[in-house]
């Protein structure tokens, strides 16, 4: 629901991390914000090259950090966008 705190408690859950000693990059999104071509990328219809969205890029910068790497998806949930992660 919203107005429960989720954003406050992730955000005091990563402060207690880095106070214990362990570096926590963030990225934030808001999935709603954009269009689910700009949220998870697509196929140009000239060139037929891939072109990642956001979502898409924060994983590739999650995957290849050396410390832990939080991608949060602040929002109401959207069956559109979240079909998208199933396929």
């Amino acid at each position: 629901p919203s107005c429960s705190g989720k954003s406050v408690i992730w955000a005091m859950l990563r402060a207690s991390t880095m106070k214990a000693g362990t570096t926590v990059k963030i990225e934030v999104l808001s999935p709603k914000a954009m269009a689910k071509e700009d949220l998870l990328g697509g196929l140009d219809r000239d060139t037929r090259e891939w072109k990642d969205g956001v979502l898409i890029s924060a994983a590739r910068n999650a995957a290849t950090s050396d410390s832990k790497y939080w991608i949060v998806c602040d929002g109401d949930i959207d069956p559109e966008w979240v079909e998208g992660l199933n396929s």
